[in-house]
């Protein structure tokens, strides 16, 4: 599904450089995504924006909040060159999310200085957009995890049969 991008990634704290599958709660992740070119001419001055969201708000362009840049990890990350038919890896922006343990959404935008859609406008995430359909945008449902204190964390999702007793044929 379009709301489970493998193309964005997090490395949970404590950082070890590997893609984890939730960040952790009050501590910062480290959000890094692939971009792809599928065409046969090299792109470059390509950047990517890294953006979070609550989706209680039902995602309008407006609720998505930029992540803030630290020194040395800007964002948006980039200029990046991919050469035809190749992806790369951006660098990481850090994020540390304050909201309580909950669903939380990653959205990343790739754009080249001169997109047709809004040149004027510094900010890619402009009205229309349509994350499904655009192929400049991903996006990745993460759910926010707590860190026990001295270890790694852990997530469990039990399943259960919702009915008192199975219905008889």
């Amino acid at each position: 599904p379009w709301w489970t991008s493998p193309d964005i990634l997090v490395d949970a704290f404590p950082f070890d450089g590997n893609p984890d599958v939730n960040p952790v709660y009050d501590h910062p992740n480290r959000i890094w995504a692939v971009v792809r070119n599928r065409t046969n001419q090299r792109v470059d001055n390509v950047y990517v924006r890294f953006y979070w969201a609550d989706p209680s708000t039902g995602l309008p362009a407006a609720s998505w909040n930029l992540i803030p840049s630290i020194p040395g990890h800007a964002n948006p990350v980039g200029p990046l060159s991919i050469n035809p038919n190749a992806s790369v890896e951006t660098g990481y922006v850090e994020w540390t999310p304050s909201a309580a343990p909950s669903h939380q959404c990653l959205l990343a935008i790739a754009y080249v200085n001169d997109d047709p859609r809004d040149v004027n406008n510094p900010d890619p995430l402009v009205y229309p957009f349509d994350i499904p359909f655009d192929n400049n945008i991903a996006q990745r449902n993460v759910e926010l995890v707590e860190l026990p204190a001295g270890g790694n964390g852990g997530f469990a999702i039990y399943v259960t049969h919702p009915f008192l007793q199975v219905e008889q044929p």
